[in-house]
């Protein structure tokens, strides 16, 4: 918005330069763009907030710059003033013409007919007040209401009274395709939420936004019908935007006029015409529809939340004078004040908006300076993430490649059967529409891009399902191996291929690192997914958290995967809940260890994690290490039964262990295992 500095000078006793008066309205929050010069003066490009559309104007200007400078009123403030208090007629007895307002978008609105206009050139300085603000001068009723729009920010529109043929103006919504010849030539298409100014027989112009070409003042236009009004900013925004046509009157109804301000428009219109054509003109007949007055907002806040939250020192005293400055009506009661704002500031609705204006106004480069005193909260990640960047570290370091797949799938016959996924209501493609339920289906995918070959794979990530109550979503991890477990080079000449067992160590391995306590079961026959005799539960804390195996051969083969495929699901919902906050260190003992192996005979049927937990039980704090080294099935064992080789190390902390003592552990393992019919190989 440019306005002349001479102008600010008109309403106000301004002594400070023009960059200086710059400096001061960009600290009031409305930014100086660029000082111009022209041949007729100085002007000042100043860019308005949003919501502050009592400042798109002159006056607005002026009275944020008196508010915080104290700068003298000029005569022509007083008198702008004293027409804002002044009320338009409400005598219609014998008033011709008649007003009927329909549109709800529409709060107020008022003509004023002016007959027996002469035909007069627009003075020297309002076309060099126009000029300089970059409006081009178009006639002398045209640039007076351009004049006024700059000046107090409230849009007017004249319209030719003869070419109305009718007494009777309606605002009302448009009919769907309706059509009106705008002022600039154009024709637009109307819908029912625009709002018209029209006649019975006729539209005459886009409320708001422009007027219509058949009804413009031209240079025989002698009695005019005056128009001023306050519509629904929201409504008029729409209507420009989807039209796209913009006017300095839709830019500020878009951003509130004020209501109260109708009638000093009007009567400022009024005053300069009569000015510069010597009083010729006839005030014929004025009408206002106001029904239901603006309603002021009282704000209640106190002295001590203003300073607190504005961090500064400012006395009360002064903030009812930089209120009272805005033109706020302040009623006190000590430090407390109920503050009732004036109807050109909508903006203000609470009171952070108040304590605003004491900041803006009393300066925020007096704030003081000093350290921040608060309490710091550590950094770092919840207990969560740092799980799930424990997993992903342990992985990556296993050789294991992530991915990251999309939340949105197809179904697939990796999914579990008793889960039930969330559709989406309008899917872009068939392959998108549910969320996933299982990060398996994504991973076969990965796959199967990647030639189904050597693969170490994993993905954390959301899957979601629906439940009895409603939808649930959790945290899942979903792994897959393929292929040779370890690289051939010129050491290790033969190929080993990934079986269960690697599967198995690199689950040992991450749930080690997480200090999680882990049990496994044996095979599982419920799951669809997995080959029967190789695969098995994840337990944790006696619930099921996963399943890991090798995956069943038929749906391998449904999948175009190979049939030494491994895949494991892990829930990891509430698993940080489950480590052990303190991991156990020893020192390192400098006495050498014992070696003891067992050719232990027991049930297939029994797990080796139950024989090593037993293991690790009975031999207390000797037992450094446990390990499997053999397993032998044939002839010379019983049916059902076969022979597992463990080693148990045994260490002694600050001296040497003897023979005596390592048999004495050996042989209290052993009469432990015995309880589960576990017996040495003779």
């Amino acid at each position: 918005m440019k306005l002349a500095y001479n102008w600010f000078k008109s309403l106000l006793d301004i002594t400070d330069s023009p960059e200086a008066l710059g400096d001061i309205l960009t600290m009031l929050g409305f930014e100086l763009e660029e000082i111009l010069e022209d041949s007729k003066g100085i002007i000042l490009d100043v860019n308005g907030m949003a919501n502050r559309g009592d400042a798109f104007c002159l006056l607005g200007l002026a009275r944020e710059l008196r508010a915080k400078k104290g700068y003298s009123a000029t005569e022509l403030y007083k008198s702008l003033e004293e027409l804002y208090e002044k009320k338009l007629s409400t005598d219609t007895t014998n008033n011709k013409f008649k007003i009927d307002v329909k549109a709800e978008g529409c709060s107020r609105y008022c003509y004023r007919i002016i007959d027996n206009i002469p035909k007069v050139d627009t003075p020297d300085w309002m076309v060099n007040i126009l000029e300089q603000s970059g409006i081009r001068p178009i006639s002398l009723i045209v640039d007076i209401t351009n004049f006024v729009l700059l000046e107090l920010g409230t849009p007017l529109h004249a319209f030719d009274y003869h070419k109305l043929s009718s007494d009777e103006i309606t605002v009302r919504y448009a009919k769907n395709g309706e059509k009106l010849k705008l002022l600039n030539n154009e024709e637009v298409e109307c819908r029912e939420e625009d709002i018209l100014i029209a006649t019975p027989l006729r539209p005459l112009a886009l409320a708001g936004v422009m007027g219509g070409l058949d009804s413009e003042v031209d240079e025989d236009t002698t009695c005019i019908l005056l128009e001023a009004a306050h519509f629904n900013p929201s409504e008029i925004r729409n209507t420009r935007t989807r039209l796209g046509v913009s006017t300095e009157s839709s830019y500020r109804f878009e951003r509130w006029v004020d209501p109260n301000a109708i009638n000093m428009a009007v009567e400022r219109f009024t005053q300069l015409l009569m000015e510069i054509t010597s009083n010729a003109p006839i005030v014929v007949e004025t009408n206002d529809y106001y029904p239901n007055t603006w309603k002021t907002r009282n704000i209640r806040l106190d002295a001590h939340r203003v300073r607190t939250l504005l961090g500064m020192d400012v006395p009360t005293d002064k903030m009812e004078e930089y209120w009272r400055a805005l033109g706020c009506i302040i009623s006190r009661s000590g430090d407390s004040f109920e503050v009732t704002a004036p109807s050109w500031r909508n903006d203000i609705v609470e009171s952070a908006d108040l304590i605003e204006d004491i900041g803006r106004l009393h300066g925020y480069e007096n704030i003081p300076e000093h350290p921040p005193v608060t309490t710091m909260i550590p950094g770092g990640l919840t207990d969560k993430y740092q799980l799930e960047d424990n997993i992903k570290e342990c992985l990556v370091c296993s050789g294991f490649q992530q991915i990251i797949s999309h939340t949105l799938t197809a179904s697939s016959k990796l999914e579990k059967e008793s889960i039930k996924g969330v559709q989406v209501r309008n899917p872009h493609s068939p392959e998108l529409h549910q969320l996933r339920t299982s990060l398996l289906p994504m991973l076969a995918s990965a796959a199967m891009k990647n030639g189904v070959k050597n693969l170490k794979l994993f993905e954390i990530g959301k899957v979601f399902s629906v439940t009895s109550t409603g939808y649930a979503e959790g945290a899942q991890l979903g792994i897959l191996l393929h292929g040779d477990s370890t690289p051939v080079d010129w050491v290790n000449q033969n190929k080993i291929k990934s079986n269960f067992f690697h599967l198995k160590g690199v689950l040992d391995s991450v749930f080690s690192a997480l200090n999680i306590d882990v049990k496994l079961t044996g095979e599982i026959r419920t799951d669809h997914r997995f080959h029967p005799y190789q695969s098995a539960l994840v337990i944790i804390d006696e619930k099921e958290a996963g399943v890991f195996g090798k995956i069943h051969p038929s749906l391998a083969k449904e999948l175009s995967l190979d049939t030494d495929t491994y895949i494991a699901e892990i829930t990891l919902d509430g698993l940080e809940n489950s480590r052990e906050d303190i991991r156990d260190y020893k020192i390192l003992s400098r006495n050498p260890s014992i070696r003891r192996d067992l050719a232990l005979v027991c049930d297939k049927s029994l797990a080796y994690q139950d024989i090593e937990r037993c293991i690790r039980k009975s031999a207390g704090d000797l037992l450094e290490k446990v390990w499997m080294f053999d397993k032998y099935e044939g002839d010379k064992l019983e049916e059902g039964k076969h022979s597992l080789g463990i080693t148990i190390q045994l260490r002694k902390q600050g001296s040497n262990l003897n023979d005596e003592e390592a048999n004495k552990v050996r042989d209290s393992i052993l009469s432990e295992l015995s309880n589960f019919g576990i017996s040495l190989r003779s």
